[in-house]
């Protein structure tokens, strides 16, 4: 009876430094200083096409919509990480037009992607033009469908889904005009 005993206490302590409750309450009661997150993790798959090539992609981004930053993670079909990244917006006037809005710092780049031409600067003007430029072209607040220019771009989207205050859209279609290639990202991430 003594072992039975000891092996429910040392149980009951395993339990308790696991952080699992030992009471009756019927009812959990939520914390009253939580914040709300404001941050975004966006899941993607799509297909980029660069000169009639096609490469199915799957991507998360984590977005910060108050800060104006993403971290752009990119993966193949099988999983593979082909590419990480941050980017964030920043505050100054233009002073020519190949000045860029935004600073960008690349955590992992693939041989494969470092092997396309400009990868990264279009993934990142991509990036900051769906997100973090003011106005976003990827994000709507009153609906659903759209399309909207900035040059080289024309992005098209379709579909939506509200997640916390965004709408972003179901489906986005990107072209750049002036380099051959498309991106078509489908959003699955769950509102």
């Amino acid at each position: 009876m003594r072992k039975v005993l000891q092996k429910i206490i040392l149980f009951q302590l395993l339990l308790v430094s696991l952080g699992f409750p030992l009471g009756c309450s019927t009812h959990a009661t939520p914390p009253t200083n939580q914040k709300e997150d404001k941050n975004y993790r966006l899941y993607h798959s799509g297909v980029l096409e660069i000169q009639s090539k096609r490469i199915p992609l799957r991507g998360i981004l984590l977005y910060s919509p108050e800060s104006r930053y993403a971290k752009i993670v990119i993966l193949n079909e099988m999983g593979l990480k082909l590419f990480i990244a941050e980017i964030k917006a920043i505050k100054h006037k233009k002073v020519n037009r190949y000045q860029k809005e935004y600073t960008s710092k690349p955590l992992y780049i693939s041989p494969f992607i470092r092997a396309i031409p400009h990868f990264y600067e279009e993934a990142m003007d991509c990036i900051y033009e769906l997100y973090l430029s003011n106005p976003p072209l990827g994000i709507n607040t009153n609906s659903s469908d759209f399309q909207k220019e900035r040059s080289p771009y024309v992005i098209t989207g379709k579909g939506a889904v509200q997640i916390k205050n965004y709408i972003f859209p179901q489906q986005t279609v990107l072209i750049n005009k002036n380099k051959n290639f498309s991106l078509e990202l489908l959003l699955n991430t769950n509102p």
